[in-house]
């Protein structure tokens, strides 16, 4: 179950989003937080720790992106 849910109109905004918030949190000097052997089939690269990124953190990075 997701903690929270943000809709697009198309797959193409929602990708803009995603990459303009890692970006921003990759500036800020968050890491990468898992390996690509603890996720094989990918996207470890979009991974970051909890105790350092809040949903709601991310949530509103994404609703300042929209």
């Amino acid at each position: 179950m997701p903690f929270a849910q943000l809709l697009f109109a198309t797959g193409a905004d929602a990708y803009r989003v995603e990459q303009s918030v890692i970006r921003r949190l990759r500036a800020e000097g968050h890491a990468v937080f898992l390996d690509d052997a603890q996720m094989p089939i990918g996207g470890y690269k979009e991974t970051f720790d909890a105790r350092s990124v809040s949903v709601q953190r991310l949530l509103a990075l994404a609703e300042a992106e929209r």
